[in-house]
C-alpha cells in the first residue's frame, strides 16, 4: 500500500514520514538519558494501542487505527521499535480531532483554537528539513 496524503509527492511523504519518525526517535533517546526512568510515554498522536497479546511469552502489543481516519498517524509510528512501540500511550486514538477541540473549549484551555501542530512540538520551533539533514536520514 502506498499513501502520499493530500498534495504530497512520494518523495515528499518519505520525508515527511522520515521527519515524523526521527522525532520519535529523538525523544526516546531524550527521555532515556535522564535520571528518572519512566514505563510509559504519553503522546497527542493519533494512534491506538492492543495490549492484549503482552501479558503473553512473546507478546507483542499492536499499533491500531485511530478513530479519526483524516488524523491517524499509524503510518510512521509503524516504524517504531517493538520496546518503544510497547511504552506508547495514544488518550487522543479513541477520539476524533473536533471531538478533542471540544473537550479543550469546555475545559478553557488556551490551545483550544490553535492551529494544528506539525512541527516537533518537544523541541520548539525547527525546521523539518535543517533538523533531518543534520540527524541524517531516519
Amino acid at each position: 500500500m502506498q499513501y502520499y496524503g493530500p498534495g504530497l509527492s512520494s518523495s515528499a511523504f518519505h520525508t515527511y514520514r522520515s521527519v515524523r519518525l526521527l522525532q520519535c526517535r529523538v525523544f526516546y533517546d531524550y527521555i532515556d538519558s535522564l535520571d528518572t526512568k519512566f514505563d510509559r510515554v504519553a503522546s497527542g498522536h493519533y494512534a491506538r494501542i492492543d495490549r492484549s497479546n503482552a501479558d503473553k511469552e512473546d507478546g507483542e502489543v499492536r499499533l491500531v487505527l485511530s478513530k479519526d481516519d483524516f488524523k491517524d498517524q499509524t503510518y510512521f509510528l509503524s516504524q517504531l521499535k517493538q520496546e518503544q512501540l510497547a511504552r506508547c500511550l495514544f488518550p487522543l486514538g479513541g477520539l476524533s480531532k473536533q471531538s478533542v477541540r471540544t473537550l479543550a473549549i469546555e475545559a478553557g484551555l488556551a490551545t483550544a483554537g490553535r492551529k494544528d501542530s506539525q512541527g516537533i512540538c518537544f523541541l520548539g520551533k525547527v525546521k523539518f528539513y535543517t533538523t533531518l539533514a543534520e540527524a541524517g536520514d531516519a
